[in-house]
């Protein structure tokens, strides 16, 4: 009877051992108050930026191009300076040659004149385009012509408007026959954005 009684005594502690050893541990954790405060993530890696528009500047007569005073990646805005251009050093001239450049200054002048007058055309039709524009937005008010009138219109002086900025473009740089050794040409940026090297 002694003896059964050991036996369940040492099998109850064996499977009291076995159940105590399967049972899983306990993890350690760090505990610690729950306070506000600032996060901050740092991303460090490698971009690549792409151009949205690229404007290659290009000059209407040879010279040579003085230093560029912009960065890349400094702003620009319209208006901005971005490279000046200064006039080519004059060779000797033989009779031959001289003839030649008296020709090309009187060509060069001419075509100046020519500018000239196409920018006050153009200014002309600018202004009637505009004041057509009035007239039938009044009349427009007073049921004396149509929207499709003065649609048309909007168009023309648009349209008239552009080809006067074209014009004074045209006449502004180009290179007239007077140009004495200060003569400098600057290239201006047409909108803002940022200053970038040449690909």
């Amino acid at each position: 009877m002694l003896k059964k009684l050991l036996m369940v005594v040492v099998g109850v502690a064996l499977v009291g051992l076995v159940a105590v050893s399967a049972r899983p541990k306990p993890l350690e954790v760090e505990a610690v108050a729950l306070a506000r405060g600032p996060f901050r993530q740092v991303v460090d890696e490698d971009a690549k930026t792409r151009v949205r528009q690229r404007y290659t500047v290009s000059a209407p007569v040879a010279g040579t191009v003085a230093r560029i005073e912009l960065h890349a990646g400094d702003p620009v805005e319209p208006g901005t300076v971005v490279a000046r251009l200064l006039p080519v050093p004059s060779p000797l001239l033989d009779p031959r040659a001289r003839e030649i450049a008296s020709q090309q200054l009187a060509s060069a002048r001419y075509a100046q004149r020519q500018a000239q007058a196409a920018t006050a055309r153009g200014e002309t039709a600018a202004k009637l385009a505009e004041s057509t524009l009035a007239r039938n937005r009044d009349l427009v008010k007073q049921s004396a012509a149509t929207s499709q009138q003065v649609e048309q219109a909007e168009a023309d002086s648009r349209m008239q408007s552009s080809e006067l900025e074209v014009l004074r473009f045209a006449e502004k740089w180009r290179p007239t026959g007077s140009m004495r050794r200060d003569w400098r040409w600057r290239a201006s940026a047409p909108r803002p954005g940022r200053a970038s090297t040449s690909s």
